[in-house]
């Protein structure tokens, strides 16, 4: 399936892309190219057009020039790549967001880095046969490593001593951050933004599927926390009973499936060998009465727990968790909660454990509800309308 991206640097422009609409905005010092291409190779090189050997930003006169790109296409699955270096003077970096339903910025999750150690000058460019063998030396060696986040754009005169009057890049948000390798050879306080060869020339890359996943922006949702909300536990927990008990149930909600989805989803493009996300739920009774509750799970009355996988649509049926028979009493304190892990336990940015579990305690003291005269027990009743929460 091929998209099309009208692609623009350090200049909003629109990108269109399973037809929604992108924006981005990026600069780098000094020298850079741009290609679009596979995980393990690039497919067309997109700025600048022409000699395959050309570059952008060749003088650093025109650093903050704006360089528009437009209709660029691109296939699903596919990855942007920038490569750059320095002329060893004066700061260097890159910087810069992509916006669609997500804005990715730089110095963000998702961005890669490896250093080639083929260091060029300001005049010219790797050639494309170069570039994809130092993809596929990085992919079979397993170097591609996080960049080195630096400052925020708004806080530009601080990334090395040649930008003391320097403000911000104009057009990239102010939380965008400056990005670099350190090869941790160059004794500065100001590395890896003060002019030095760190291995270059480097090549970054950032998959394009992060900028279209809909509703997860890292930002809100860092990658070891998923966006599992407090307000989900009164909202997933519901209820059938009489004036006596209630028995509990756990109900997924479309938009808490589709929410959970797409961060497992933008979970597996991060990291390509992450498998599986569990979340598990539970209802423990106190350890001392009447609200004394601890973390043991001798105490747990029930627990269930559903197991969402990358790249499932919204049309799967992930099933319901399911919880054991049992009936909870009402004027009683209950601990309901939530939590995750994911997996496998080899994978190198596994969810913490501990990140982000929620829980509510809840005393089930409304009780003047209509019993049916066949069963004396109510249909399903929401976890509001009779709980008090603590």
């Amino acid at each position: 399936m091929k998209n099309t991206i009208i692609f623009f640097l350090m200049t909003n422009f629109t990108i269109l892309a399973n037809c929604q609409s992108i924006t981005a905005k990026f600069s780098a010092d000094n020298c850079y190219a741009i290609y679009v291409g596979s995980k393990n190779s690039t497919t067309t090189k997109v700025l600048p057009e022409g000699n395959q050997n050309s570059v952008v930003n060749n003088l650093a006169s025109k650093i903050f020039n704006a360089t528009v790109k437009e209709n660029i296409s691109y296939s699903d699955g596919d990855y942007l790549y920038v490569i750059a270096w320095a002329d060893d003077g004066g700061c260097q970096g890159l910087i810069g967001e992509f916006s669609g339903t997500t804005t990715i910025k730089t110095g963000e999750p998702g961005w890669e880095v490896y250093a080639t150690g083929k260091d060029f000058n300001m005049g010219n460019a790797p050639n494309k046969q170069l570039v994809d063998q130092m993809i596929t030396a990085a992919n079979v060696s397993n170097r591609w490593v996080q960049p080195f986040v630096g400052v925020r754009n708004d806080q530009s005169s601080q990334v090395c001593n040649s930008y003391s009057s320097v403000t911000k890049v104009q057009g990239i948000s102010n939380d965008a951050k400056w990005i670099w390798y350190n090869s941790g050879k160059h004794n500065n306080a100001k590395a890896p933004f003060a002019a030095f060869n760190h291995d270059e020339f480097l090549i970054f890359r950032f998959p394009i599927k992060l900028i279209e996943e809909p509703g997860l922006t890292s930002n809100k949702y860092p990658p070891c926390c998923p966006p599992i909300l407090k307000e989900d536990l009164g909202t997933l927990l519901n209820f059938e009973g009489n004036l006596n008990g209630f028995i509990p149930e756990v109900i997924l909600t479309p938009e808490f499936k589709k929410r959970i989805q797409a961060y497992v989803s933008y979970r597996k493009a991060l990291d390509p060998c992450f498998e599986h996300f569990d979340v598990q739920y539970y209802i423990k009774k106190p350890a001392r009465e009447p609200d004394g509750f601890d973390f043991a799970e001798i105490n747990n009355l029930s627990v269930g727990a559903t197991t969402f996988k990358p790249n499932q649509t919204t049309t799967t049926n992930w099933g319901q968790p399911t919880l054991s028979n049992i009936t909870l009493q009402s004027n009683k304190w209950y601990r309901f909660g939530i939590s995750f892990y994911g997996g496998p336990e080899n994978c190198k940015e596994t969810i913490q454990k501990e990140c982000g579990v929620w829980w509510i305690d809840f005393n089930l003291n409304k009780v003047q509800m209509k019993s049916t005269p066949s069963s004396g027990k109510t249909s399903k009743i929401k976890f509001s309308e009779i709980a008090t929460i603590k």
